[in-house]
């Protein structure tokens, strides 16, 4: 019986963290402000309240149905109500353009908790309320619509804090520029899903790499290497971009060694004729390594170490995307956004193969995670397995009939 217990136990808590899980995650705090919103109905609606995509739908509508304003909708791909309250060593919070902003406004509201608030402003249930929805743009607002501008996401080595900063000078910036020629305008400020969730799909911006400017391609006949930003070279105090396309030689393959060798002018270091040779590797049957690379000049000659171990199996390129540094005592080359190596390259072969990554699935805080919450799912389940063993009195004294006895004996 109590592992019958047990197991219902089990079922039941999974489906309640679940479903927990699934209903946070959609919901997202609002801010509303405008002038355009502070003559409609006024409904005081409780900061405990999590309202529902067609009853926020509802009391926004209520706000601007008498003039119709034109809305202008803000969205972050993640929010959450810990973003506004967010305050950094020198309490400085996340949106301080926007406070000050708002304080300037006849009215403004915040609803902690509205689901999916960007889906209920976009869909074609406003057409009943008279509105319609069109993305943002250069030309003028009209009456009856819906603005969605979308926020980017974090740029490279920018934290969250740094990324709604960013977005908090912009929405002050474009909402005052609009507000000049809007007089009735209302903005709204929300988030598509919960901060603390991470999107079930990524949005990734789609680049031609052969007409951006600030990755790297080195190509040769049997290696190929990517950078998603040119690497920076250091001698002493000054420092240089190696960008462009550098002079490619061919490869010089030994017994398990393999080298690519380039050829910079930088003229920036005043090196004319800087030559970098990367080594390869295959001490192994199965494996490759990128062991050093050796730094040229007209005067010296060094080998740059790797800050971490580069290899992967054949058939396979190594991809980091952290930084990446090789370095001497005075000399350093530094990938920013790291890279995708692969040699030995078959021949028919142009692009890169499965990659091996560098960080491990598993981290150090996905363990901890787990086992946090495998403990505390052990000490749930055993606190509802001692409820469900409680047993109730199923005999009790019948006041016409003869008094139950119990005989103790020693």
């Amino acid at each position: 019986m109590g592992g019958v217990n047990f197991v219902i136990c089990a079922i039941l808590l999974s489906f309640s963290l679940i479903s927990n899980s699934v209903a946070f995650k959609y919901h997202v705090p609002v801010l509303i402000w405008g002038p355009g919103g502070s003559t409609g109905a006024n409904e005081g609606i409780s900061s405990l309240t999590r309202l529902q995509a067609n009853d926020f739908t509802n009391h926004l509508m209520k706000k601007v149905h008498a003039k119709k304003p034109p809305i202008i909708l803000f969205a972050e791909s993640t929010l959450s109500v810990e973003d506004f309250s967010h305050q950094d060593a020198y309490e400085n919070g996340n949106f301080p353009s926007l406070k000050t902003l708002i304080k300037s406004e006849k009215g403004f509201e915040f609803l902690p908790s509205v689901e999916q608030p960007v889906s209920a402003l976009t869909g074609s249930e406003l057409a009943s309320y008279g509105y319609s929805t069109s993305d943002f743009s250069d030309e003028p607002l009209q009456k009856g619509k819906v603005y969605l501008f979308r926020l980017d996401d974090a740029e490279s080595k920018e934290d969250r804090s740094e990324m709604l900063r960013r977005h908090d000078a912009k929405i002050s910036e474009i909402y005052k520029k609009l507000a000049a020629k809007n007089p009735d305008l209302v903005a709204v400020f929300t988030g598509q899903l919960s901060s603390w969730f991470e999107p079930a799909e990524v949005t990734r911006v789609r680049r031609d790499i052969s007409n951006d400017t600030s990755s790297v391609i080195l190509r040769s006949n049997k290696t190929l290497l990517y950078s998603p930003k040119a690497p920076v070279l250091r001698v002493g105090e000054k420092e240089a971009l190696l960008s462009g396309s550098p002079t490619s030689f061919p490869d010089d393959e030994r017994e398990n060694t393999l080298k690519a060798i380039y050829a910079y002018n930088v003229p920036a270091l005043g090196l004319p004729n800087l030559k970098l040779r990367i080594y390869f590797r295959n001490d192994s049957a199965s494996d490759w390594q990128l062991t050093e690379i050796e730094y040229e000049t007209s005067t010296e000659t060094m080998l740059l170490q790797p800050d971490q171990p580069i290899g992967a199996p054949f058939g396979h390129s190594y991809h980091v995307s952290g930084p990446l540094l090789f370095a001497n005592k005075t000399v350093s080359l530094t990938f920013p956004d790291g890279l995708q190596v692969e040699p030995w390259l078959g021949e028919a072969q142009t692009a890169f193969s499965y990659a091996d990554e560098s960080t491990p699935f598993f981290t150090a805080p996905i363990w901890m995670g787990i086992f946090v919450m495998t403990l505390f799912g052990m000490i749930m389940l055993w606190a509802l397995t001692m409820i469900l063993d409680i047993r109730t009195m199923d005999q009790f004294d019948d006041p016409k009939g003869k008094t139950i006895t119990v005989n103790v004996t020693d």
